[in-house]
């Protein structure tokens, strides 16, 4: 990936998922709600960095252009790396097969990223200044999964709570006014 701003898309996919409960966050939301990981971390970089917003229709559309990479590529090599995961526990000498294809699906993430800046580029509206970041995050987040036509449990809406709550914690300290200025 070669694109600055997919890589710092990326970077900031890797420190949001790193942070406290947001992995198993991620992967409940995927697995209960069948929500695209890559996505929702777009959705949560367009927010906490002050891009845009995306409304479904924007959505629809990156759901389509990732289409192809999602389910023949990604979800494929999730459950095969699932599977050798459940396998290396029992047998030692398949621990480098599945960290090979650990790896592999995640370049496959990173591909896929790649394919939601390069196309969410035209999409979206500009990011009000003035307006709560956190419920664009949250309004956003649930325009995601409505489109996904899922219903939300209570672990779904915590892990969605969770989300939020650390990608609010990367948000650039915004410059306070000192006395007298305008």
């Amino acid at each position: 990936m070669t694109d600055k701003d997919a890589e710092a898309f990326w970077e900031f996919s890797l420190s949001l998922y790193g942070k406290d409960g947001v992995a198993p966050a991620c992967l409940a939301l995927q697995d209960k709600q069948g929500a695209d990981v890559n996505i929702l971390l777009y959705l949560c970089y367009l927010v906490v960095t002050g891009h845009r917003l995306l409304d479904r229709s924007d959505m629809a559309v990156l759901m389509e252009k990732t289409d192809e990479i999602r389910s023949t590529v990604l979800a494929p090599m999730r459950a095969l790396r699932r599977r050798l995961k459940t396998m290396a526990a029992s047998n030692p000498m398949l621990e480098p097969v599945y960290r090979t294809a650990k790896d592999a699906e995640l370049a496959a993430e990173k591909s896929q990223q790649f394919e939601l800046v390069r196309h969410g580029r035209a999409l979206g509206t500009p990011f009000p200044k003035d307006d709560d970041p956190a419920a664009h995050l949250r309004t956003a987040i649930h325009t995601f999964l409505d489109k996904r036509k899922t219903a939300l449990d209570p672990e779904s809406a915590q892990a969605i709570n969770t989300v939020i709550m650390a990608a609010m914690q990367m948000r650039p300290a915004r410059k306070q006014r000192g006395y007298g200025e305008e």
